[in-house]
């Protein structure tokens, strides 16, 4: 397993952020503004699980 820290952008932040990535989808901008979690699967695989709805908040 990784020690993988990540810091969700928020606030004025976000917002610039969300402009600088408007071409991308709203899944990939969530991800890459850090509304996401690594979840190990039973099989020792990883999953991304996105938070959207506490990015939109």
């Amino acid at each position: 397993m990784s020690n993988f820290k990540y810091e969700k952008f928020i606030g004025k932040a976000l917002l610039d952020k969300i402009e600088i990535l408007s071409h991308l989808t709203h899944s990939e901008r969530a991800k890459e503004c850090g509304y996401f979690s690594i979840v190990y699967l039973e099989d020792g695989r990883r999953k991304t699980k996105l938070n959207i709805e506490e990015f939109y908040r």
